[in-house]
């Protein structure tokens, strides 16, 4: 099998180039000059918007052939998704919300395709919903979507490349702290990962590194002590 690679993004503005850096280390995993990037915009319903963003950072600036993974109001065969994500180097999925994704993509068979692209080596990317993902769960503000007052956050289960759970935002967004180490608490054995907006988490075959757009933004790995919570800064 390919080396596996993976980054997940906490959060930040792809459009106001606030993720640069780790944009410009996503492009060099996949180790060609003008790489194939695909986005998926599903958790944003395929906001065009988003679109153009992605387009303006890794096709103008980046250099990379760009192409977009519409699955939404779309007639595309399975055959047509599998061969964009398999003939992909680049796969990088946008945020937004994640329940839905998820749900689009088991019906349409993308979360088949992209086990399969990640086994080829295909660099899999993305922020927020992009970053959980990948995980065996995320924890997610998908309710917030049918009820813009609500805090409510949801463990849902990701494509399980990756263990654990992640949370994306993680301390820039106080809201989601003590329900995610209340979680770990609660589940014991689950370690969660806590990733700081402007920062990403690489996993490129079974080594781990932290990507950061600004010096002070952090990924924590978060596991239950006796007395708490551990939070171990990586």
């Amino acid at each position: 099998m390919a080396i596996s690679k993976i980054v997940a993004i906490g959060g930040g503005d792809i459009k106001n180039g606030t993720t640069y850096p780790i944009d410009k280390f996503i492009m060099s995993l996949a180790d060609k000059k003008n790489p194939k990037a695909l986005f998926v915009p599903t958790a944003s319903e395929d906001a065009p918007l988003y679109w153009q963003a992605f387009n303006d950072m890794y096709g103008k600036k980046l250099k990379c052939r760009t192409d977009a993974l519409f699955l939404i109001n779309t007639n595309q065969t399975s055959k047509d998704i599998g061969d964009k994500i398999l003939n992909a180097d680049i796969i990088y999925v946008g945020g937004g919300n994640t329940y839905m994704m998820l749900k689009i993509w088991k019906e349409q068979n993308v979360d088949k395709y992209l086990k399969m692209a990640y086994q080829k080596g295909v660099v899999l990317a993305g922020l927020s919903a992009g970053a959980m993902c990948w995980f065996e769960y995320g924890l997610s503000d998908a309710p917030q979507f049918n009820d813009t007052e609500s805090e409510e956050l949801v463990k849902l289960k990701g494509l399980g490349l990756v263990k654990g759970i992640n949370c994306p935002h993680a301390y820039d967004e106080s809201f989601r702290c003590g329900p995610f180490e209340k979680l770990i608490m609660k589940e014991k054995k689950l370690a969660g990962v806590a990733i700081d907006d402007l920062a990403a988490l690489a996993i490129v075959g079974n080594k781990t590194s932290v990507i950061r757009a600004r010096a002070n933004r952090h990924v924590y790995k978060i596991t239950a002590g006796k007395n708490g919570c551990l939070r171990e800064r990586l």
